[in-house]
């Protein structure tokens, strides 16, 4: 039989619930990220083919969203973390969960769009 304590069952049905929760912000923040993004390209292409006059609003709209969801998906990743050092599972410290790997992949695209939109440079 199982050596695994009741206790021990409900830290990681813990830690693995803030995993689930770190996942809803990652997807939370990239929806805004690519909303953001989306909103400014298309804009930017709107005024270029119709010679519309320039409006620093729609660009200022996708860096706002951007902004939102960088500082998002990163309230995340210390909420999970703050969760986790409560909870004291040996498990989560012993490696780097999936879903931290996935939010920080989130947070650094997120800053190279919103680096590119404002600077105007970039694969954007």
């Amino acid at each position: 039989m199982s050596g695994i304590g009741s206790d021990e069952m409900a830290r990681i049905r813990t830690a693995l619930a803030a995993d689930r929760t770190l996942i809803a912000w990652v997807r939370t923040a990239l929806s805004m990220i690519s909303f953001g993004f989306t909103i400014t390209k298309f804009f930017q292409y709107l005024q270029q083919s119709e010679h519309a006059p320039f409006s620093h609003g729609p660009r200022n709209l996708g860096l706002t969203l951007t902004a939102l969801g960088i500082a998002g998906v990163l309230i995340g990743v210390l909420q999970h973390n703050q969760i986790l050092k409560r909870v004291n599972t040996d498990i989560e410290r012993k490696r780097m969960s999936v879903s931290v790997v996935a939010a920080l992949g989130v947070a650094v695209v997120g800053i190279i769009v919103f680096v590119s939109v404002l600077a105007r440079v970039g694969p954007f």
